[in-house]
């Protein structure tokens, strides 16, 4: 039996037992994403405020707003915040890359007409844009990962039209020092893999700097917009390791 979890308008919140076949799951605690997926988040947010920050449910630090988000926009059949707006965001110094592997995933809505400039769906960077990693739109609705480390430049992009305007979807950025490799995969939710990409990261130094923010919206000079999201995570380690994990993510949380 599955329950999906998340608010919908009008609705409580339910309680997660397991993702079912065109069923997809929104994990509420670390417990329900690692008894899903096996993975053990190390941040965990819910886009469901109705104003100000966006809190780590598992007790980190909050997401701090900036700009004008829209509160309770509609995301797929949830609630979430819309960051298409320029200058909007809720982020703040966490998540922080440095030479480990980490994860980070978000579900989204795709911008409802043609992208604004470069809407970010989730990523680490400083403000200008040098050091980090991030997954963003292009305004053809392509999909592109941006990986930084202050010498070298990863940019991995899907073809055009990858994306339906209004589309509901899942990202995922995977960081693998194990294996060298960046890898972006998004997930169209009841609608299974609609692009895969990697590129390798060997040489790479620390992902880290002074001035990052992790978060969604606008997170550097360049990537001054957002799509609208309904939950995200970030986890480390060996765990998040491994070319076959961000397909059996996905899976496991029923987006495919």
């Amino acid at each position: 039996m599955s329950t999906r979890v998340g608010t919908r308008r009008g609705s409580t919140v339910g309680t997660l037992v397991g993702a079912a076949a065109g069923d997809v799951a929104y994990p509420e605690s670390s417990a329900h994403v690692a008894a899903l997926t096996g993975v053990t988040p190390s941040a965990l947010y819910l886009f469901r405020p109705t104003a100000g920050a966006v809190p780590d449910v598992l007790g980190g630090t909050s997401l701090a707003a900036g700009g004008a988000p829209v509160y309770q926009a509609q995301v797929g059949d949830l609630v979430g915040v819309d960051y298409a707006t320029a200058g909007a965001y809720h982020r703040a110094d966490v998540n922080d890359l440095g030479s480990a592997s980490w994860l980070y995933a978000a579900i989204f809505r795709a911008p409802m007409s043609s992208a604004p400039s470069l809407p970010t769906v989730i990523g680490r960077f400083n403000a200008g844009e040098t050091v980090g990693a991030a997954v963003y739109l292009q305004t053809n609705q392509s999909v592109t990962m941006l990986v930084r480390d202050g010498v070298s430049t990863l940019i991995v992009s899907s073809p055009p039209a990858t994306l339906k305007l209004g589309g509901l979807y899942l990202a995922q950025l995977q960081i693998d020092r194990a294996a060298s490799q960046a890898r972006v995969r998004v997930s169209r939710v009841y609608g299974g893999p609609v692009y895969a990409g990697s590129g390798s990261i060997a040489g790479y130094g620390s992902l880290s700097t002074a001035g990052q923010s992790f978060g969604v919206g606008a997170i550097s000079a360049s990537l001054t917009h957002g799509c609208a999201v309904s939950w995200a995570m970030a986890a480390t380690g060996a765990q998040v390791e491994g070319a076959g994990l961000p397909a059996s993510f996905a899976q496991s949380l029923g987006a495919e």
